[in-house]
Formats: structure tokens, sequence, C-alpha cells
């Protein structure tokens, strides 16, 4: 009867460690893809945040240029060739 006894003890400990192993790995993997899932939307945000910068760069560029042929044209000094630069100009 004892030995019976302590089968049945040793089988509730090992069922309690296996529950409590399963648990453990439950709470690792939610704690992995909760990393995973933070880093992925890290990375988006700075997707964002870089294409925002590099539209602002464009826009920037795009200023400053559309700027500058205005006042060459509002100044005189804007030649066809400017435009069709393959073109021979005719007086």
């Amino acid at each position: 009867m004892t030995q019976h006894c302590l089968e049945e003890g040793m089988d509730l400990i090992t069922k309690e460690a296996m529950n409590e192993w399963e648990i453990q790995t439950t709470i690792q993997i939610h704690q992995s893809w909760e990393e995973k899932v933070n880093l992925g939307e890290e990375l988006a945000q700075s997707d964002v945040e870089s294409s925002q910068s590099a539209q602002g760069i464009i826009n920037q560029i795009v200023a400053s240029e559309t700027s500058d042929l205005l006042i060459k044209r509002k100044e005189g000094n804007m030649h066809s060739d400017f435009f069709f630069p393959n073109e021979e100009i005719k007086p």
C-alpha cells in the first residue's frame, strides 16, 4: 500500500511539474511575440519618420530649384537652351 501511495504522489508531482513547465513555456512564447510586435512597430515608425524626412528634403530641393528658376526668369537670364538643351538656338 505504501508503494502505491508513493507512485501516486510521484505521478501528481510529475503532472504538476509538467503543468508548470507548460505555463512557463507559454509565458515565454507570449513575451517573445510581444517583443517582436514592439520591434516591428518601432521599425515601422522609423520607416515613416525616414520617409517623411526624405520627402521634406525633396520638397526643399524642389522649392529651391523653383525659386531659382523664377528669379532667373524675372531677371531675364533664362534662355531657351535651358529647357531644350539639344536644340539649336536660332537668332
